[in-house]
């Protein structure tokens, strides 16, 4: 029965399940290139990740764009720096097994 049912409940004991689901964000924080590092050609973006249950995905973006994801420890993604001038915002986030980001 889901709330909202309009079933009749009949006389008696009756059992309940309830079931909890985890809603804890996991972590992550880029650990190279470090703040305000200068680059040039193709750069390996690491981030750590951690969670409560267990990282699925890191996403990594430059200036809020996607570039692309990593779904293994160490997280890492290459990036051609060549691509584009200019200075960036590099940004990462993290998905976990209960798909909280």
């Amino acid at each position: 029965m889901n709330v909202g049912d309009t079933a009749k409940v009949t006389q008696g004991s009756h059992s309940i399940y309830v079931k909890a689901f985890d809603n804890t964000p996991p972590t992550v924080s880029i650990s190279s290139p470090s703040h305000g590092a200068v680059l040039s050609g193709s750069v390996n973006i690491t981030a750590n990740a951690s969670d409560n249950v267990a990282i699925l995905s890191v996403s990594f973006f430059r200036d809020g764009v996607f570039l692309g994801e990593s779904s293994t420890s160490p997280y890492t993604y290459s990036w051609d720096t060549r691509c584009c001038g200019g200075t960036f915002h590099l940004s990462t986030s993290a998905l976990d097994t209960s798909y909280n980001q």
